[in-house]
């Protein structure tokens, strides 16, 4: 693996969005990093998928309940907001790596964008296959 090592002190922190509204008690950057607001505390993921699709998630307190969020949507939907049109409602990897969770790695596309997004043996042209 790769050393890299995040200054996060000096990253900027959003409030977390998710379905269920805005979060008072959770910050997200732009890069998917999310914790605590009133301790500074960064929160730990967990690594879920099948065959050759993994993606990052986290287990936040909503209305006393905990529950389980893909990473990947926590930051598209805290920086950018709902989707604009009903059929764009799917949050896509623009490098296919779906443990990449950066914001400009993050588009809303529909889902036959999504699977035209795939590594299949196509040619890749501006980060799109």
């Amino acid at each position: 693996m790769y050393n890299i090592r995040l200054n996060i002190d000096k990253m900027e922190y959003i409030a977390v969005r998710t379905c269920y509204g805005i979060s008072k008690y959770y910050e997200i950057s732009k890069c998917g990093c999310l914790r605590v607001s009133q301790f500074e505390m960064i929160i730990p993921t967990r690594v879920v998928g099948k065959r050759k699709k993994f993606y990052k998630q986290v287990q936040l307190l909503v209305s006393g309940h905990l529950k389980w969020f893909y990473l990947h949507r926590l930051v598209q939907m805290s920086y950018r907001g709902k989707p604009t049109h009903p059929k764009r409602h799917i949050v896509d990897h623009r490098d296919s790596n779906s443990l990449n969770n950066n914001l400009y790695n993050l588009r809303y596309c529909t889902t036959r964008a999504n699977n035209l997004n795939r590594k299949c043996g196509l040619f890749q042209k501006n980060g799109v296959y």
